[in-house]
């Protein structure tokens, strides 16, 4: 009913900005996306110095994988309202898809900073942090989100990505079992007890419950990708294959997905479209997400990319961030040794 008395409005020319701005929410959320950017920039056009407009411009491009301008509406946003603490979080959510870890970072931290309790954000600064590498702190924030909100399915499903990194799998796949259980149509929780599940050498039940993943989000791109995992160490390479290629239809950026495409043709001595694939191999595993450059020798002799590419391995997934150690003049360093 609202959306018909909201579309009578706007054929009957009327100019009230809010009329746009709220007839966009409802499009939102009926999934219209397109629509409801295209409302809510009408809105921006009629009044461009409310916040808020921009803020719901941003989630709406974010929702439809324009991150970049989405950062742009988050910016604009907290410009006009710089204490805006959910812009600052949405903000820092949309830096991480993007690989901008730092910034995402100090933007998250500055809605905690604004808002200590905000559960979300507590939530967030944790993935973050794990992206950085600091999986202790990671670890901290996102139990403190689950103190503060107990039925935040997402906090949930981070901690159990959190566990499964730090080698505790049983707990993580409870961990994220519980966020399905909060919020079951929740297909990135879906995804992660997939990822726990191929940890844990039960592939048939991963491969179900990333399979539910893609049945709730047809175009989540991760999904086909980890889906092309489990069918590869299932030796179903062809299967595989077909994975791998609809993860990049759907995201050209994903070097994961084209790196598991890559190495598996190689596994069968499937050289179709190499000229096309290997392409690819100037920047792969060099920009973007790191890649193990082993599966890489089928096609490409580089030693030095192939350095480029373990450093980079090497600094992501193994390298841990060392305490820092203060000096005290008040205290001695002891120093003993043993003879034989």
């Amino acid at each position: 009913e609202a959306r018909k008395y909201y579309q009578y409005c706007i054929e009957k020319n009327f100019k009230d900005h809010r009329v746009f701005a709220n007839y966009g929410t409802i499009l939102k959320d009926l999934g219209k996306l397109k629509e409801a950017e295209i409302s809510t920039r009408k809105a921006i056009e009629i009044n461009p110095d409310f916040a808020i407009y921009h803020f719901n411009l941003g989630n709406i491009l974010k929702n439809l994988g324009k991150e970049k301008k989405a950062v742009a509406a988050f910016r604009k946003a907290l410009e006009l309202k710089p204490e805006f603490t959910e812009a600052h979080n949405n903000l820092g959510n949309t830096l991480l898809d993007l690989g901008k870890f730092q910034d995402a970072e100090l933007s998250t931290r500055k809605a905690i900073e604004l808002k200590p309790d905000y559960a979300d954000a507590n939530s967030n600064l944790g993935k973050i942090l794990k992206e950085l590498g600091q999986i202790q702190e990671a670890e901290s924030y996102i139990r403190k989100a689950i103190e503060l909100k107990p039925e935040l399915a997402e906090a949930h499903s981070n901690l159990g990505i959190i566990l499964r990194d730090l080698g505790n799998l049983q707990e993580a796949e409870l961990s994220t079992r519980k966020a399905i259980e909060l919020k079951p149509d929740f297909a990135d929780a879906y995804l992660n007890l997939g990822s726990i599940l191929i940890y844990l050498d039960k592939l048939n039940e991963a491969e179900i419950y990333t399979r539910k993943a893609i049945e709730i989000n047809p175009k989540f791109a991760s999904a086909y990708n980890d889906l092309g995992n489990i069918l590869r160490k299932k030796r179903n390479f062809y299967d595989a294959i077909n994975q791998y290629k609809k993860a990049i239809k759907l995201n050209n950026e994903l070097s994961i997905a084209k790196f598991g495409l890559i190495e598996t043709k190689g596994h069968i001595c499937d050289w179709k479209n190499l000229e096309y694939e290997t392409n690819w191999l100037d920047k792969l595993g060099i920009e973007g997400a790191a890649i193990n450059p082993l599966g890489l020798y089928y096609y490409e002799d580089n030693p030095l990319k192939q350095l480029q590419r373990a450093k980079k391995l090497y600094k992501e997934k193994y390298f841990k961030k060392l305490n820092n150690i203060y000096h005290s003049n008040n205290n001695k360093i002891r120093i003993g040794y043993f003879s034989s």
